[in-house]
């Protein structure tokens, strides 16, 4: 079930990412106080691709493929039937500590969790503001088309109470939506953070060699090292 969540959680971001870069053509031209929105968008979604993609690729090539090959080497020096057993043993060990899932790891799995959980609130919380920046979207355009149909029969500038109205609504997307969408990202990133550096340290802690190397992976430029420090 572990493993298929890590599979759902990486199609999910693979969707937000797709959806980000098709609305982002669309928004920003036309809505430029979503700029800022879109470029914390884009910068958490890369953060959250590259934790999901490393933690992958260990799980396929550092953990699978490399149990695997130690089981086959072991299985071709077996000389009898007892050998076979330890090395199938041996192997599904490895698997289950370096996937995290033996009793020692609890925590780490724990964590890992809470991890892929913010990510999938993320990917709500991404469609629910899109959503409502499409819909803004919708309403800028509607407006400028009735404009541009009044003007293509000959009836020039607009009707003061429907041009203030456009302002004021405008204004409050700004004040109210814009703002809204700033700190939702803000305390979505703060958590995301907050969690993957208790995950790196509990990493760091693990007695296997390959866990701690999966610590340097997942912050090789320790970015969240310093943000660590800087608490």
């Amino acid at each position: 079930m572990f493993l298929w969540r890590a599979k759902r959680v990486r199609h999910h971001l693979t969707e937000v990412w797709m959806k980000s870069m098709e609305y982002t053509r669309k928004l920003s031209p036309c809505i430029p106080e979503l700029r800022g929105v879109l470029h914390k968008c884009h910068s958490l979604t890369a953060e959250m691709w590259n934790f999901v993609h490393q933690f992958h690729y260990y799980i396929a090539f550092e953990v699978l493929e490399c149990s695997w090959a130690d089981l086959q080497k072991t299985l071709g020096e077996a000389k009898d039937f007892d050998c076979v057993i330890r090395a199938h043993h041996n192997f599904l060990e490895t698997l289950m500590r370096r996937c995290l899932l033996d009793k020692p790891s609890s925590n780490l799995l724990k964590g890992l969790r809470g991890i892929f959980g913010e990510i999938l609130k993320f990917q709500v919380m991404h469609d629910e503001m899109f959503e409502e920046s499409l819909r803004e979207l919708k309403f800028r355009r509607n407006y400028q088309k009735n404009r541009d149909e009044k003007e293509a029969k000959g009836v020039w500038g607009q009707d003061d109470e429907e041009e203030e109205e456009e302002i004021q609504r405008q204004r409050t997307f700004r004040k109210d939506k814009v703002s809204g969408m700033r700190r939702q990202l803000s305390i979505c990133a703060k958590a995301y953070q907050d969690l993957v550096i208790a995950f790196l340290h509990e990493l760091t802690q693990a007695t296997d060699c390959n866990l701690r190397n999966l610590s340097w992976r997942l912050d090789f430029n320790e970015t969240y090292r310093n943000k660590s420090k800087n608490k």
